[in-house]
C-alpha cells in the first residue's frame, strides 16, 4: 500500500496548489473588474488559472509510479478515487476558456429597423459578446413576436452554454442552441421565427441560419458568400419535405403547411404531427476572413424581397466611400427596399471588419 499513500499525497498536494492558484486568479480578476467592466459578457467572466509549472515533476512522478508499480485488488477502491479526482480536475479545466489570439479586425456595426407597412414590428436584432467574440443575429418573427423576442433574449446564452458542452465545436454548438430554442418555443408559443446568426471568432466567421433572413459576406467589393434562403420550392428542401410526407404548394408564394419558409424556430401548429417537414436544424458555414473582406450584411427578408445581394453590397461600398456611418448605410438599404415596393418588416445590420 506504500504506492497508494504516495500517490494520494501527491494528488492532494497538486490539487491543493491548483485550487490555491484558482483562488489567486479570482482575486486578480476582481481587481481588474473594478477598473474595467465590459458592457456585456456572456457567459460570466471567469478567472484563468495559471499552469502549475513548478509541480510538473510531481505529476510526472505520479504517472511514472502508476506505470511501474503493480497494485493488488485490495487497492481497487483507492484507485477508483484517484481516477475520479483526476476526472474532476480535467472537467474543472474545461470550464475555463482557452487563451484566444487577438482579432485581426476592428469590428464595428450599425443597424436599422422599420415596421414598414405592417401593423406591428416582429423583427428583432441582437448583438452580444461571448468570451470576447462577437455574436450578431436577426430574427424575423411571424404569427406574432413571441418567438423572435425570445430568441433575441436567449439564443446567444444557449449558444454560449452549448459551446462548453460541444467542446468549442461551433457547428454542434449552433445545432444544440437552435434545438434548445425550438424545444422551448414549441412548448410555449404558437408563433415562429427565422434566424440568421453570425459569430465572429478572431478571423473566422461562423454562420448559422433557418428561413429566409440572409447574411451576405463581401469580398473585393462583390458578394462572396450569401446564405441560401430556406424556401419550400428549393430542390433539396422540397425533396426533404416530400420524404417526410409533406407537400409544397402555391398560394401567393410556395408554401408548406401554410408557411413560406421550410425551416423555422417555433410554429407549433405547423409542425406538431408533421415532423420533419418544417425543421429547426440550422444550415452552417465556416469562413476564413482575409484582407479582401471588408463587411457583411445581415437582414430580414423585407430587404431581400426587393434588393438583391449584389445591389446591397454595391450600396454599402458607395456608403463607405462617402464616409457615411454604418447606421446611415443600414438605413439607406432599408429605405431603398421600401422605395422599390417592400411592405414587410425590415431589419438590416452592416458589420464592418
Amino acid at each position: 500500500m506504500k504506492f497508494v499513500k504516495y500517490i494520494v499525497s501527491m494528488v492532494a498536494l497538486v490539487t491543493t496548489v491548483f485550487v490555491d492558484c484558482k483562488q489567486m486568479g479570482k482575486a486578480s480578476a476582481a481587481v481588474v473588474e473594478q477598473t474595467q467592466k465590459p458592457s456585456m459578457v456572456r457567459p460570466e467572466m471567469r478567472s484563468l488559472p495559471q499552469p502549475i509549472k513548478a509541480f510538473r515533476k510531481e505529476y510526472e512522478n505520479i504517472l511514472s509510479t502508476l506505470k511501474t508499480l503493480q497494485p493488488s485488488r485490495e487497492d481497487l477502491p483507492i484507485l477508483e478515487q484517484i481516477k475520479n479526482e483526476i476526472d474532476n480536475q480535467i472537467k474543472g479545466l474545461a470550464r475555463f476558456p482557452e487563451i484566444k489570439k487577438p482579432s485581426k479586425f476592428n469590428i464595428t456595426y450599425g443597424h436599422s429597423t422599420h415596421k414598414n407597412k405592417r401593423p406591428y414590428q416582429e423583427d428583432r436584432f441582437d448583438h452580444a459578446m461571448i468570451d470576447g467574440d462577437q455574436f450578431f443575429a436577426i430574427y424575423d418573427g411571424h404569427g406574432g413576436d413571441e418567438v423572435s423576442s425570445f430568441l433575441k433574449d436567449n439564443l446567444h446564452d444557449y449558444f454560449a452554454q452549448c459551446l462548453i458542452s460541444a467542446g468549442k465545436n461551433k457547428r454542434e454548438a449552433f445545432e444544440c442552441a437552435f434545438a434548445k430554442a425550438e424545444d422551448y418555443s414549441l412548448k410555449n408559443y404558437d408563433a415562429g421565427s427565422t434566424a440568421v446568426v453570425a459569430f465572429i471568432e478572431s478571423d473566422i466567421l461562423h454562420l448559422a441560419w433557418v428561413g429566409d433572413s440572409r447574411a451576405v459576406l463581401e469580398s473585393n467589393s462583390k458578394p462572396s458568400f450569401p446564405t441560401e434562403d430556406h424556401k419550400p420550392d428549393s430542390k433539396d428542401e422540397k425533396e426533404r419535405i416530400e420524404r417526410a410526407g409533406g407537400q409544397v404548394y402555391w398560394h401567393g408564394v410556395w408554401r408548406v403547411n401554410g408557411l413560406a419558409v421550410s425551416r423555422s424556430i417555433g410554429d407549433r401548429k405547423m409542425k406538431v404531427g408533421k415532423e420533419g417537414q418544417i425543421i429547426a436544424m440550422p444550415e452552417y458555414a465556416e469562413i476564413q476572413l482575409n484582407k479582401n473582406n471588408h463587411f457583411m450584411i445581415l437582414a430580414s427578408d423585407g430587404l431581400w424581397d426587393t434588393i438583391s445581394s449584389e445591389e446591397a453590397v454595391a450600396m454599402v461600398n458607395k456608403g463607405l466611400e462617402d464616409n457615411k456611418s454604418l447606421n446611415d448605410i443600414a438605413q439607406e438599404l432599408q429605405n431603398a427596399a421600401i422605395a422599390k415596393g417592400s411592405g414587410d418588416n425590415i431589419t438590416v445590420c452592416v458589420v464592418k471588419f
